[in-house]
């Protein structure tokens, strides 16, 4: 049996191009692609507050029922073109087979 896949998407502001509301709108946004396609978030979390930097990550599992292929070709699809409306560069996307370790005793 194939493992399961789980995406990682991660988003950042480090560069300081995009002014807080509107990097607020960024994330936003990402949380409603994510949601649209009412999949398992693991989770979806940001850099400390407090740092001179804005940062984002989103990890969640693949959603029931979709082509792997056909799925990623559109997440990739999605986040290209999420990351031209708020004029980023690029949106870093990793994707791997999830293994579960068993404990021994």
């Amino acid at each position: 049996m194939i493992p399961p896949v789980t995406y990682i998407i991660q988003i950042g502001n480090s560069d300081n191009k995009l002014p807080q509301e509107v990097w607020s709108l960024f994330i936003d946004d990402l949380g409603k692609l994510l949601a649209a396609w009412k999949m398992e978030i693991h989770f979806f979390g940001f850099s400390n507050p407090a740092a001179p930097w804005q940062n984002c990550c989103a990890i969640f599992g693949h959603p029931e029922g979709r082509d792997e292929l056909e799925f990623r070709e559109e997440l990739e699809c999605r986040l290209a073109e999420l990351a031209w409306k708020f004029d980023q560069d690029s949106i870093a996307l990793t994707y791997g087979y999830t293994s579960f370790i068993e404990a021994v005793s």
